[in-house]
């Protein structure tokens, strides 16, 4: 008798762990080439909470390379240009640190003429924005 319901419950606990994951992926459909307004914004935050945790650490902000691969574990799509750009996904990622370290701007900048960019520094606040002549497109 209990070996029957372990077995059932065996089963169960399988099933669960393979339908699970498979309406999962479907629900997400295929990965997107353009970075969403919700995922910019888990960026900048990102990007700006480790910034705190290096001031509080060290006194000073970092700079991209010292960040590149902390952030390539959070986002594994973002592509290192040089030592202050970056590309993800259809954005262009601009990290600038002043050279004392107590500043820095993050810029995300759509690689297409009128997309919305988004902005932030080392006061939190996040920005964005369309270039002039972009509103009602």
């Amino acid at each position: 008798m209990q070996k029957k319901f372990l077995l059932k419950l065996a089963l169960l606990i399988l099933l669960i762990g393979i339908v699970f994951p498979i309406a999962q992926v479907s629900s997400q459909g295929a990965p997107s080439e353009e970075l969403s307004r919700i995922d910019a914004l888990k960026l900048l935050r990102n990007i700006n909470t480790l910034q705190a945790e290096s001031m509080l650490k060290g006194h000073r902000y970092a700079s991209f390379k010292d960040l590149a691969p902390r952030l390539q574990r959070l986002q594994s799509d973002l592509i290192t240009n040089d030592e202050s750009t970056s590309m993800l996904k259809n954005y262009k990622v601009f990290l600038v640190t002043a050279e004392d370290g107590k500043k820095y701007q993050i810029s995300l900048v759509p690689s297409s003429d009128c997309g919305v960019a988004f902005f932030s520094s080392e006061n939190g606040q996040i920005y964005e924005g369309k270039a002039i002549g972009c509103l009602n497109q």
